[in-house]
């Protein structure tokens, strides 16, 4: 690299060279100076563990592998405190380096759980290292170390850390960023479920389990619920679920409370679970006036279809268009159809399909939002959404046009109906809000200090819902007000509904603090997120996993608490009863499992270990000879809706294998830019602004970001199709899953 020019001598001081491998934790005392203040006047709390939490820790602190399954509110944080106290003084007391990481799974949950480690552990002092206090750190990727994170991590005793974070710091080259299995002697997991399939805790996992470490640290994961695997109700698949999670995270045991169950009942006491099936109006105009012009975009594309379904070898079920009131299957036919219809190479017939389905499902998400909100919020949904489309439509008679023009046609037709809807619409009708209003009018008038969690299935839902019920007169003590809150995800721009992790960490004080009474929220709240004042739980026609119904029922912590679903689908409700029997038969799995002696245990679980050993084996052997074959293969990026070039494969590059950007200067002329937000920092890069196709308009392909003061634009996996430039073959991408299914590693380990 030196003789080609490409590095100059004396960065390479700068990387790690091979044979800086280490095999022994590093000293916290030669990282001193990287403390970042001094607290001298800090005294750490004094804590007691209850009955039930000291057989929470017994196999922990004995220095086992264990997985701890226990439910939300019983205090698993302070489980881990006692779990890293008595490491490290071990550690200590023998004369050896003590270094310990929790992981968790979300940003919002690595300053949460760093603070309440600086609550009972900062500047504490064991016996056996009296002269250097613990130190407590967190990364979670939003902080700026223009100088590197790895010294700084190594001044630590307790490190909080997201998983991919440690990722790239144990694949880094940087000296500054590096750091190794071996700094760790213990390894916690925080909602440790998610060790399955393709998530970071399993890669680590997979990661730890083939370096070259003699002594390998100490592996404690945290649940509230160990779930049953993508199984329906089948006791055997769950058992096996159970064991494959214990083998992924090399536990010996899972710990469980057996012997204190009357303590842990009487601290932790689960909400009565009720359910309410609510009925849609039984007359609705604006679903009327939407339907008809669904019905009309429908019938102008019916006669493409036969030939699509021929080109793209898919049932006739595939290509009919359902009922609109049957949500899950017509959300699964526009998918189908927009994937393949980005396979036509006519690129006017193309377009047609693709702009269609893009208005059908604008169109069909108005519904989903009349059905749960007032009609106003699907009105202002759809004239965004139109809007966009209007900004990037010209008037010449290009095919694009004259597309875009037709479309747009019909939702002009359209709006003046809307508008009279809107102004006409009478809320009472709609049975999910006022059944929603009564729920809180009650609840309030009986407890005015109450705290209720709303779950919604969407970042826009949970927007607008806080929104609608500050603005009803019949609630009062919200009306005008700023009591009503809401909480979604911080991996989302915030031009896409999302939150910065500042956002979501006040949106909770206020929570907490009575400042705010009812947070609207999304998946985002069921793991983890301390939320301790909550005594009204209300799942709004939304239901997750059985994992999702524990973590959600978990969050109402207070006496007398209720969880309360609102069905307006009969699908929702049949849902929830399916997860309560999946939570019964998890239990009984559970039992099973810990009734069978350890040395049983630990024999079914190695076995697992063995099998996917060997599975990992022959997988990585069918890749090297697959990867000999695609070498030469390439490839050519283009526009899902008008198939515009974006680059060719060989212009792909990759950042710390996570991040894929575009090194191709022309890619600057078919392609625009979109500022419409503040930039955002990421752990690599700045995020700056939306990358979007320079012929069709509004066709997102991925976003620009700021990476050692160069502007790239980064592609998302979902946003483009494939072509074998060689073959000319438009590639089957149903092959790599559905929209939100296609990653860049499916893609890498597959194609490339």
């Amino acid at each position: 690299m030196v003789a080609a020019g490409i590095m100059k001598p004396e960065l390479l001081e700068y990387l790690i060279g091979d044979e800086e491998e280490i095999t022994e934790p590093r000293n916290q005392i030669n990282y001193l100076n990287n403390r970042s203040s001094s607290i001298e006047s800090y005294e750490p709390e004094q804590y007691d563990l209850r009955p039930y939490q000291n057989e929470l820790v017994l196999h922990a602190n004995n220095g086992r592998n264990t997985i701890i399954c226990a439910p939300t509110g019983s205090g698993k944080t302070l489980v881990a405190v006692d779990i890293i106290k008595n490491h490290l003084s071990n550690r200590h007391r023998d004369g050896k380096i003590g270094r310990c990481v929790m992981l968790v799974p979300t940003v919002p949950l690595v300053d949460q759980q760093a603070l309440h480690f600086v609550q009972f552990l900062m500047d504490y002092r064991d016996n056996y290292r009296p002269n250097i206090a613990y130190w407590v750190d967190g990364f979670s990727g939003c902080e700026n170390i223009p100088e590197g994170r790895a010294d700084r991590l190594l001044a630590a005793d307790i490190v909080v850390m997201t998983p991919q974070i440690l990722i790239n710091m144990l694949e880094s080259i940087l000296r500054s960023e590096r750091v190794y299995f071996a700094d760790f002697t213990l390894m916690i997991f925080d909602e440790c479920h998610h060790a399955t399939k393709l998530h970071p805790y399993k890669i680590l996992m997979e990661m730890l389990e083939k370096s070259n470490l003699l002594e390998k640290p100490q592996i404690v994961g945290l649940t509230a619920s160990m779930g049953v695997g993508d199984t329906s109700l089948d006791i055997k698949a769950c058992c096996e679920h159970m064991l494959n999670l214990c083998s992924n995270l090399h536990s010996e045991t899972i710990t469980t409370v057996r012997h204190q169950l009357d303590n842990l009942k009487s601290h932790v006491m689960p909400p009565v679970d009720a359910v309410t099936r609510v009925k849609r109006p039984a007359n609705d105009p604006f679903l009327d006036y939407v339907e008809r012009v669904m019905y009309k975009i429908e019938n102008e594309m019916k006669p493409h279809l036969p030939k699509l379904a021929e080109m793209c070898k898919l049932k006739k079920e595939e290509i009919e268009f359902p009922l609109h009131s049957n949500n899950s299957r017509y959300q699964t036919v526009v998918g189908t159809l927009k994937k393949s219809a980005q396979r036509v190479q006519d690129s006017e017939m193309r377009f047609l399909l693709v702009r269609s389905i893009d208005h059908l499902s604008h169109y069909f998400h108005a519904i989903l939002i009349n059905d749960l909100l007032p009609s106003s919020y699907a009105f202002s949904y759809l004239q965004e959404k139109m809007n966009d489309y209007k900004k990037n439509t010209g008037d010449s008679s290009s095919p694009i046009d004259l597309i875009n023009q037709r479309l747009l046609g019909y939702y002009q037709d359209l709006q003046r109906k809307l508008i009279e809807c809107v102004r006409n619409e009478k809320l009472q009708n709609k049975e999910i809000l006022k059944k929603l209003h009564e729920i809180l009018r009650e609840q309030f008038k009986s407890d005015p200090d109450s705290r209720c969690l709303i779950f919604v299935a969407t970042r826009n839902c949970a927007s607008k819902l806080a929104d609608h019920l500050k603005k009803v007169p019949e609630l009062p003590i919200f009306y005008n007000k700023e009591n009503v809150g809401y909480m979604v995800s911080s991996n989302q721009s915030l031009s896409a509904g999302g939150q910065s992790t500042q956002e979501q960490q006040q949106m909770i004080r206020d929570f907490d603090s009575g400042k705010v009474k009812v947070l609207v929220v999304t998946s985002v709240a069921e793991e983890g997120v301390n939320i301790t004042a909550c005594n009204l739980i209300v799942k709004y026609n939304n239901v997750g996993s059985e994992r999702s119904m524990i973590q959600r029922r978990g969050r109402a912590r207070q006496k007398n608490s209720v969880s309360i679903l609102l069905a307006l689908d009969t699908g929702v409700e049949q849902a929830e009863y399916l997860n309560m029997q999946k939570e019964a038969m998890m239990m009984h799995c559970l039992m099973d499992l810990q009734e069978t002696s350890e040395t049983s245990l630990k024999i079914q679980i190695n076995a697992k270990r063995e099998e996917r050993r060997k599975i990992e084996e022959r997988k990585l052997k069918g890749l090297e000879v697959k990867r000999l074959r695609l070498n030469n293969r390439r490839y050519k990026l283009s526009c899902r809706s008008c198939n515009n070039l974006i680059c060719k494969s060989t212009h792909v590059r990759s950042i710390a294998n996570s991040t894929f950007v575009v090194c191709d200067p022309t890619v600057w002329k078919r392609s625009k830019i979109d500022v419409r937000e503040k930039p955002t920092k990421d752990h690599l890069f700045t995020k700056c602004a939306k990358f979007l196709c320079g012929q069709c308009g509004n066709q997102e392909w991925g976003v620009i970001v700021k990476y050692s003061n160069c502007y790239l634009p980064q592609l998302a996996a979902n946003l483009f199709s494939l072509e074998r430039e060689d073959l000319h073959d438009q590639l089957d991408e149903m092959r790599i899953g559905g929209d939100r299914g296609r990653t860049w590693q499916k893609y890498s380990i597959r194609l490339f």
